[in-house]
């Protein structure tokens, strides 16, 4: 966990191999081997970890979602709407849970869907960092430019660093509104936080469609893909 939160993904592989070797029903071993597998473009590899994860630990909503980033990671976006919003609706309070499927939904341009979602938002859910940024992810959606979605204050952006998860969804946020330059500085953000999922990054993601053409894109991917080749599972 602490290489994970250090953006050291192959040294967490490395630890949680291990700790599957000594201890084979722990689920949190295998939620975090699978996420550290997904975002470094190991999908294969992720996914006996995630039925394992499933037979140890149905109920959990964390768990019931990983077969959706497993989908989303090789593009089948439809596929991923139903699990997410199963975790949705086992855990409709927790701020995660309603990031994760509102980002179902916008990939999949389920409009209406979005509004339900958005309009049910308990306030005390949407004044979270997860919440805040959902809402950024659907106001970018419903209403491109730079200023036309919800704004986003420094604390917001400066606790979005710690891991992976929250620079890349502000980048897919950013290239929706249009704002190509921060939305290359959010995704080198999450490249460093250790995100190289490269299929994903470069021809899966339809958020980043609008920045591949871009020199500082293309320079961007030449480093994720030297970092997803060198990895290993």
């Amino acid at each position: 966990w602490i290489h994970y939160s250090r953006g050291r993904i192959q040294e967490a592989v490395r630890d949680l191999k291990g700790a599957c070797q000594i201890e084979s029903s722990n689920a949190d071993t295998f939620l975090l081997l699978a996420n550290c597998y997904l975002i470094s473009g190991k999908v294969a590899e992720a996914r006996p970890l995630i039925e394992r994860l499933l037979a140890i630990d149905p109920l959990t909503p964390l768990s019931r979602c990983m077969p959706a980033f497993a989908e989303a990671m090789e593009g089948n976006f439809a596929a991923a709407i139903e699990p997410y919003r199963q975790m949705y609706e086992m855990d409709p309070g927790n701020p995660m849970a309603r990031l994760f499927y509102v980002w179902a939904l916008i990939v999949n341009q389920q409009k209406n869907e979005i509004a339900e979602v958005m309009a049910s938002f308990p306030v005390e859910v949407r004044d979270t960092v997860p919440g805040r940024i959902a809402w950024f992810l659907a106001g970018a959606f419903a209403r491109p430019g730079p200023d036309a979605h919800p704004a986003l204050d420094g604390k917001i952006e400066e606790v979005s660093t710690a891991a992976d998860v929250f620079p890349r969804m502000l980048a897919q946020g950013y290239a929706l509104a249009g704002m190509q330059e921060q939305a290359i500085r959010w995704l080198s953000i999450a490249i460093d936080r250790g995100f190289v999922n490269y299929p994903f990054l470069s021809r899966h993601d339809p958020y980043l469609e609008s920045l591949r053409g871009l020199p500082q894109f293309q320079e961007l991917m030449n480093t994720v893909r030297a970092r997803w080749e060198a990895f290993e599972a």
